[in-house]
């Protein structure tokens, strides 16, 4: 019998990918940040508006300066509505987790740090990919009837002209397909904090969460506001075959107060 002579190949760990630096999460204003187990898994958080839909509340005064209270009528009258909190819709929370197990059986320290680490890493690397999907599928629900334009330019002039009609500095969500585009068009500056800004301020989001979901479309929302729990690792050890597996998960809730208008680009 021939013994084999022939060299293994040497293995060569990769080092674990760093977070996103893009996306949905550089624009959260956290209301909680893993400071507590979130109190909201129930029934949601519902947004309470304060400043939408602001046009029932002002008016404009077209009686003469100088009109007696005689001459007013009813409809000289100041007057407006608060809006209806009786229908709001409240934004759900969700679980996400990161999984690792380990293999042949090892159950070194070593090893089983590595399935630990790997876990947390999947979550980290993944989370904000599925809050974004979500995002944008209530997005798309509450834009209603999407406007349609021909290039990103106009589709981000169409945005910039309803959030500029609402008086809100705001956020554009778009599928990460139209960031080279749009930043080889000249018409977004990069902000330094892994997001872009539009000519008027706005800050443009590219999700890889969106590419799916909003896919052609773009979204204008008002600021948007996060609440997430700590990270909870999980493990458990199978002895028959002792096989370590490892879960790190958190509940995350994201919403806004108004999804203001759509445009598909056609």
């Amino acid at each position: 019998m021939t013994a084999d002579t022939a060299l293994l190949p040497i293995q060569f760990e990769v080092p674990l990918l760093p977070e996103p630096p893009h996306g949905l999460y550089q624009v959260v204003t956290w209301a909680q940040d893993g400071t507590e187990p979130l109190r909201c898994l129930g029934s949601g958080i519902e947004m309470r508006p304060f400043n939408f839909p602001g046009d029932s509340g002002f008016g404009q005064w077209n009686a003469p300066w100088c009109a007696s209270i005689d001459d007013l009528t009813n409809d000289d009258l100041k007057t407006g509505e608060r809006p209806d909190i009786d229908d709001l819709e409240a934004f759900e929370a969700m679980t996400v987790y990161g999984f690792d197990h380990n293999y042949c059986g090892d159950l070194s320290a070593a090893e089983l740090q590595d399935v630990r680490d790997r876990a947390a890493r999947n979550l980290a690397r993944l989370e904000q990919r599925a809050v974004e999907t979500s995002v944008a599928a209530r997005l798309l629900d509450d834009a209603g009837t999407a406007l349609t334009a021909n290039d990103i330019v106009e589709a981000l002039g169409a945005l910039e002209a309803h959030l500029a009609k609402t008086q809100t500095l705001g956020v554009i969500h778009a599928s990460a397909q139209w960031a080279s585009p749009a930043i080889s068009r000249q018409v977004l500056t990069a902000d330094g904090s892994g997001t872009f800004r539009t000519a008027l301020g706005h800050q443009v989001v590219f999700g890889g969460g969106y590419v799916d979901t909003l896919g052609s479309t773009l979204v204008a929302s008002s600021p948007v506001f996060g609440w997430r729990g700590p990270v909870s690792p999980y493990e458990a050890i199978t002895p028959t075959t002792n096989q370590f597996v490892a879960l790190a998960e958190r509940s995350v809730l994201v919403g806004y107060e108004s999804a203001i208008a759509a445009v598909e680009i056609t």
